[in-house]
């Protein structure tokens, strides 16, 4: 799979499952952006993973997780493109 020129946005992204696909999906090219709660697992993941944004977010929180997706769609309008797949 390729995900070129893809932005990923992975809730729970800082451990166990959610950390595997943000791995996967660094490994396939797409740009990752990794939201969690634990700022250390974040930080964590962050090492492991390389060039990957960080966001601290409950994912439980409905609006934190609509806060989540719009900063980061607003930051690829801005870059000049925006993947909806």
């Amino acid at each position: 799979m390729k995900l070129q020129d893809a932005h990923v946005v992975v809730m729970g992204g800082s451990t166990g499952i959610g950390l595997a696909a943000a791995r996967l999906a660094r490994q396939a090219g797409a740009e990752v952006t990794i939201a969690g709660r634990s700022q250390d697992k974040l930080a964590q993941a962050q090492r492991d993973l390389g060039e990957v944004r960080t966001v601290a977010a409950d994912i439980t929180d409905e609006e934190a997780v609509g806060q989540v997706f719009e900063t980061e769609f607003l930051r690829e309008r801005k870059k000049g493109k925006s993947n909806n797949r």
